[in-house]
């Protein structure tokens, strides 16, 4: 018989963080002996990788480094189902972006990542969610609140997929788009934050099936 050609499916890999049992020193990401933090998965992680996170807050107190940068082909995945209710990422670090100085941001982004089932909370003074910088990364079924700036910022040349996500008491906008991103918004709830989406410059967003409700502006 001829062969088809078809190549066969990589395994994924799967690395378990545990915020309150695991330990970066003698674990090694499997379910029996998680890392503690997701800053020790990321290091780690190949492309083709899925970190695991146990429920939990995973912060600067937990031992994490921030801002925490994905990696093309990995995805960091909480509890998809809940949205991430009790899977948290809180904090926030400098970050130079090459679009607008120094911010301070919990989560930066990367081409080919993902990102699932977490809620995203920076509190830190003009703190940010999640940073995208000309890198179009998954973004799907997570909480974005309380975050003193932005949810989600995009600049740059960025063209991400934010999908069915909680944009809450974010203080300046749920999501902000700037440059010349062509980011993909589709069937978020933007509730009770400053601007609900903020479209700025040459930006060209496509936007389907969002509620934007109870907004200051």
């Amino acid at each position: 018989a001829q062969a088809t050609g078809a190549q066969p499916t990589k395994p994924i890999n799967l690395i378990f963080v545990h915020p309150n049992i695991g330990n970066d020193q003698t674990g090694n990401g499997t379910q029996q002996t998680p890392f503690k933090t997701i800053s020790r998965a990321l290091q780690v992680a190949p492309s083709n990788t899925v970190i695991l996170l146990a429920p939990g807050t995973y912060s600067t107190q937990t031992g994490e480094t921030f801002p925490l940068y994905l990696k093309p082909g990995v995805t960091i995945q909480g509890n998809p189902h809940l949205r991430g209710q009790n899977t948290v990422i809180q904090g926030g670090g400098s970050f130079l972006s090459p679009s607008a100085a120094s911010q301070n941001v919990a989560i930066v982004g990367a081409n080919q990542a993902g990102l699932t089932g977490v809620t995203v909370t920076n509190p830190n003074a003009q703190g940010y969610g999640l940073w995208l910088e000309s890198t179009s990364p998954l973004v799907i079924d997570n909480i974005f609140m309380a975050n003193a700036a932005d949810g989600i910022a995009i600049a740059g040349s960025s063209a991400p997929v934010i999908r069915n996500n909680y944009f809450y008491q974010n203080r300046t906008s749920g999501i902000a788009i700037y440059g010349t991103s062509r980011a993909e918004i589709r069937q978020n709830l933007f509730e009770n934050t400053g601007f609900g989406i903020n479209i700025a410059q040459n930006a060209t967003p496509l936007l389907i099936g969002n509620r934007i409700l109870r907004n200051t502006d």
